[in-house]
């Protein structure tokens, strides 16, 4: 934990005031969470630890929710690192004497970014005041940096790689989520191996009856009992070098 600056600002906020105390009790929190380039893990139960020993995980999870839907935070997730958070214009405001270099910046800046519909909609609308203060303000739009940030990849590897795989390319953005949720990286190659396990039956019913790429990921179909495993042939060499199966 490190000690950090509050502006007069924050008080009046004009969408901080609009969240409960808990969230905006975090806000301050995080910013002696943060490293010193404004960098934390953003991990419900890592905060709970730091922040809010006694509280429940869950509200945790609603809190950083809430600042990342007005922009006060940004939040991406990490295939190895999990949840990694920045605060918003953190070097901005804060005056730190020899400052460290953030050793979560790397994870940051090559994690898929957590997007829902309300957050983007509530980011864009903070864009256009230019009075925010503190851990809010604007995005950059139009600078070298911000355009850095839209071009950073929405999706992870061991994501792309089962999207790939899988028959049905529809809801990407629906799929990734429960991959997410799901932390199906750390299970990718069952989950791809079990697509293989499912092509016997998808294709006696010519492919009518594939799930959506969510659906099979959210029903945890990799675990489905009675599914036809694809055969395995060995090959080996007769004594002139031809296969023989």
């Amino acid at each position: 934990m490190r000690i950090r600056t509050i502006k007069p600002e924050f008080w009046t906020h004009p969408r901080l005031t609009r969240l409960d105390h808990g969230t905006r009790l975090l806000a301050i929190g995080l910013l002696n969470m943060a490293d010193d380039e404004g960098y934390f893990l953003a991990d419900e139960f890592i905060v709970r630890g730091s922040l809010f020993p006694r509280d429940e995980s869950t509200i945790i999870r609603r809190w950083i929710d809430d600042l990342s839907s007005i922009g006060w935070i940004e939040v991406v997730e990490h295939e190895d690192m999990g949840r990694v958070g920045k605060v918003v214009n953190f070097t901005r405001h804060q005056r730190i004497d020899r400052p460290k270099s953030s050793k979560l910046s790397a994870y940051f800046s090559t994690g898929c970014e957590i997007i829902d519909d309300e957050s983007t909609m509530n980011r864009r609308s903070i864009d256009d005041q230019s009075t925010l203060e503190q851990g809010t303000g604007n995005r950059e739009q139009g600078t070298g940096k911000g355009k850095e940030k839209r071009a950073r990849a929405r999706y992870s590897v061991s994501f792309e790689e089962f999207w790939n795989t899988y028959p049905v390319k529809k809801g990407k953005a629906a799929a990734h989520r429960a991959w997410q949720t799901h932390r199906c990286s750390e299970i990718k190659d069952r989950v791809i191996e079990s697509i293989a396990e499912h092509v016997p039956e998808w294709e006696q019913n010519e492919y009518k009856y594939v799930p959506h790429p969510a659906t099979y990921i959210n029903q945890h179909r990799w675990e489905d009992e009675g599914v036809t495993k694809p055969e395995k042939h060995y090959t080996t060499k007769d004594e002139n070098g031809n296969d023989i199966w």
